[in-house]
């Protein structure tokens, strides 16, 4: 209903929309592999793209024309109309991607972001899944609108797509994070790339991620890539991978693991003290106690 009536108040914005015309009016793909899945939540940051930028131009004409006519008025009428419209079908589209989550069976992108803790809309999963639509960008709609040449822009673009603050983009990038810690996520290091200096570093999936999120076939190389991440434990869900526990359980695995190091340090420290008290060790100048 949404979907057609953003059709009937603005055709032309819809025709922008002509790529997800099967999504909008078929209801997405029964099976829903995991591109079909993909191309629903790009609709969704397409949407958002499109909501994000008639707000600013009905801001740019309310606030900063040169003069009032009934000409203006109508046309921001208009736009006010085709901007309520397009935030509908945004809500509702949001809405019927997050019900099917629960009815069926959920892609890699859904329990990835679950298996690093991130609530079905949150900022996290907001940012995890637009970088997502950048790294996967199936339509010419998205890649042109959407991808961003300028480490800059795509940057400040991530905040606007993602709904996110710069904080919460800076809190996702932050170093500490599981996601980033297996590079999963990419932060630049490159000073030259940051807007400003401390402003929002450039995120972007890793190539392996990107390829386990579309379903590809991976081989061997590719898929000891994922070894000892979170990759790793989507694919075994699937039985497409076995995980060593062993080898897990030498795998950094966060604060745990480093309280284990510090306390095998503290263990080490103590033996050397009572070697050198038990006149094991040697001393200065050679000799033994």
């Amino acid at each position: 209903a949404a979907a057609e009536a953003l059709r009937a108040c603005a055709p032309w914005a819809w025709a922008t929309l002509e790529e997800f015309e099967g999504v909008l009016l078929g209801g997405g793909d029964e099976a829903r592999s995991e591109t079909s899945y993909l191309r629903e939540v790009e609709l969704g940051v397409f949407l958002r793209s499109m909501v994000v930028t008639m707000g600013c131009a009905l801001y740019d004409t309310t606030c900063r024309a040169d003069k009032v006519g009934e000409a203006l008025v109508d046309a921001r009428a208009e736009l006010a109309r085709r901007l309520a419209a397009t935030c509908e079908l945004e809500a509702s589209v949001k809405a019927w991607r997050l019900a099917r989550l629960e009815e069926s069976g959920k892609p890699r992108l859904a329990r990835l972001a679950a298996l690093y803790g991130f609530g079905p809309d949150s900022v996290e999963t907001r940012v995890l899944e637009t970088l997502a639509v950048l790294a996967t960008a199936q339509t010419d709609a998205a890649r042109c609108v959407l991808v961003e040449d300028d480490h800059g822009r795509r940057a400040t673009a991530l905040c606007r797509l993602a709904g996110a603050s710069e904080v919460e983009v800076e809190r996702f990038a932050d170093a500490d994070n599981e996601h980033v810690k297996e590079n999963v996520v990419y932060v630049s290091d490159d000073a030259d790339a940051y807007v400003t200096a401390g402003g929002v570093p450039p995120l972007r999936l890793s190539r392996i991620c990107a390829r386990v999120l579309r379903g590809d076939a991976l081989g061997a190389d590719e898929l000891l890539k994922t070894a000892g991440t979170k990759l790793e434990t989507l694919l075994a869900q699937e039985g497409l991978v076995e995980i060593d526990e062993d080898d897990m359980s030498r795998q950094p695995r966060g604060e745990e693991e480093e309280e284990e190091a510090v306390e095998t340090q503290q263990q080490e420290k103590a033996r050397a003290c009572e070697d050198e008290a038990d006149g094991s060790r040697p001393v200065a100048g050679g000799e033994e106690l």
